[in-house]
């Protein structure tokens, strides 16, 4: 019976990885100039919805220009509209965007 518990813990821990494999492809997929990271660890950093406004103020870009870089992180699935009326959206990190950046994040902070 301990097999059954035992197998299963590999199973979580390869789910976990293809997870954080596919966010990272999908990442590497828009991260394509500054400006999309800029506003992608905004977003992550933030710990609660951003509107369009607050990430212009807060990276320097133009309006239309951050609209642009949230789609294409949106697209990604990297982050996501949690709300959206015709004169503001607020976006949040996906959930494995939350993960892998806690993740990233330890790991980061363990090596230094």
């Amino acid at each position: 019976m301990s097999k059954h518990v035992n197998s299963g813990e590999p199973q979580c821990e390869e789910a976990l990885i293809l997870e954080a494999i596919e966010a990272v492809a999908a990442l590497l997929s828009v991260i394509r100039n500054e400006a999309v990271i800029r506003i992608y660890l905004f977003i992550l950093e933030s710990g609660e919805p951003v509107s369009v406004r607050k990430i212009s103020r807060n990276t320097g870009l133009g309006h239309r220009h951050a609209i642009r870089r949230l789609r294409r992180l949106e697209e990604a699935g990297l982050v996501e509209k949690l709300y959206s009326a015709s004169n503001m959206s607020l976006y949040v990190p996906t959930g494995t965007s939350k993960r892998l950046y806690a993740l990233v994040k330890g790991k980061v902070r363990r090596s230094f």
